[in-house]
């Protein structure tokens, strides 16, 4: 006669995978329905072979058994909630780091565009200046341009008085 048994839990070879079992609700309640299942066949099991006397020994064992099973029971469940309790702190402490980290680079971001903002004035008042240099330095070229030619237009003016004069020195001096 072959003892009826639970088969180990397919997958749970490990904490998180305990985890992700426990929070499965279906699967939590199909496995205790096996376990029920064949501690009902244990029952009848022992109800057919147990002798008489060993009957109250034989249940002793089985209660034990139980009692020993819900004990490991809860305190998987309990290892399972203490286990979401610091995945929990862990992903709060992420969020707390990550807000921290963006504030800093929220508050980064406004002291560049303030910078840039600071920098497109500066920039703004430069090419001002700059287009004012510019019409200055056109209107001083006009101006040297024209200057250039009344000095020629005087230049040629001295020229013909000085022939002139030197005409008129040269006639008073033959008369």
């Amino acid at each position: 006669m072959q003892v009826p048994t639970v088969p180990p839990l397919e997958g749970v070879d490990d904490l998180y995978s305990l985890l992700a079992f426990l929070v499965d609700p279906e699967a939590v309640e199909k496995r205790l329905a096996q376990m029920e299942s064949v501690r009902d066949e244990i029952n009848k099991l022992v109800e057919k072979v147990g002798k008489a006397g060993d009957i109250d020994r034989l249940y002793i064992q089985a209660k034990t058994a139980r009692e020993t099973a819900e004990r490991e029971l809860e305190q998987a469940r309990e290892k399972a909630r203490q286990a979401m309790a610091e995945v929990d702190k862990a992903d709060a402490a992420r969020r707390a780091d990550y807000a921290v980290q963006h504030a800093k680079m929220e508050a980064d971001l406004a002291s560049k565009r303030d910078e840039l903002n600071a920098q497109a004035k500066t920039n703004a008042v430069d090419w001002h200046k700059i287009e004012q240099a510019e019409s200055a330095t056109r209107a001083a070229d006009k101006a040297r341009t024209a200057a250039d030619a009344r000095h020629a237009e005087l230049t040629k003016l001295k020229e013909q008085y000085e022939s002139k004069l030197a005409a008129i020195k040269k006639a008073a001096e033959g008369s």
